[in-house]
């Protein structure tokens, strides 16, 4: 078997909803009312051609505003780190380890 998917033959819409028709009668009503839903809504579709109106960004509580304004943390503050996770001291450095 090849990669290609087989071409389906469809029968065309018309024959399709005529054989639907040949069933059910009562298709033919909802067809009616589906059609017509569309066309109304299409048509308001087209009519609607206003620009979007651009949404102001809402105000900073704390009062503030403006590109320059760095961002406040709320909460607590970060755990110090363990003594454990500090690295070795720096070359120079004129602290002396304990002995």
């Amino acid at each position: 078997m090849t990669a290609q998917a087989a071409a389906v033959e469809s029968e065309p819409l018309d024959l399709v909803a005529d054989r639907l028709l040949l069933l059910d009668p009562d298709l033919e009503d909802l067809f009616e009312s589906v059609d017509e839903i569309l066309a109304t809504a299409l048509a308001r579709r087209r009519t609607t051609t206003a620009a979007p109106v651009p949404i102001p960004p809402a105000p900073d509580p704390s009062g503030r505003s403006g590109p320059w304004v760095a961002p406040v943390a709320h909460g607590r503050a970060p755990e110090p780190p363990r003594p454990s996770q500090r690295g070795p001291p720096a070359p120079g450095s004129s602290r002396r380890p304990n002995r």
